[in-house]
């Protein structure tokens, strides 16, 4: 089976913000994307695995939001939090292929939340060099791994911790 282009209206606002000491910033975005004809994979029965097809539209809304703070010298603070709300809006396929999505299904590989979080200091050692001491954590949601939402590889909600050194 052969699929024509999707074509999407993608739409952004957002703003940078810097204090006057310099040792703040906040960033953060506003999107919008409108699809149509938008490329999913489908079935077609008789036939051994998937193809990618144009089944519908779709509209994918959302923010992000992050700041970098510098509360005293050499410590840095980091935060970052995105949330996206994406869902079909219209589901249309032309036979014989079958659909894998409907109006209720989660897209796929889209958390709807975001989260990280670091903080850093950096230890200056003059002509020996600098060290740089820095723990982070990132989350997001869980989110399906293919267009039909098999619960069975679904990705849980997942936090990671890191901590290191740099030389």
């Amino acid at each position: 089976p052969s699929f024509g282009p999707e074509f999407v209206k993608s739409y952004e606002l957002g703003f940078k913000f810097t204090n006057d000491q310099g040792n703040f910033s906040l960033n953060g975005a506003g999107f919008f994307m409108d699809y149509s004809d938008i490329q999913v994979r489908t079935q077609n029965p008789g036939f051994i695995g998937e193809f990618e097809a144009n089944v519908g539209d779709a509209e994918i809304a959302g923010f992000e939001l992050e700041s970098k703070w510098q509360p005293l010298e050499s410590w840095f603070i980091e935060m970052a939090v995105g949330y996206t709300d994406a869902k079909y809006t219209a589901i249309r396929v032309d036979p014989p292929l079958v659909a894998e999505v409907n109006l209720n299904s989660e897209f796929d590989h889209v958390p709807e939340w975001s989260l990280s979080a670091s903080v850093s200091k950096e230890f200056d050692f003059g002509a020996m060099g600098s060290l740089v001491a820095r723990v982070s954590g990132n989350y997001h949601s869980g989110y399906f791994n293919n267009p039909a939402n098999s619960p069975s590889i679904r990705t849980p909600a997942t936090d990671i911790w890191n901590a290191n050194l740099i030389w």
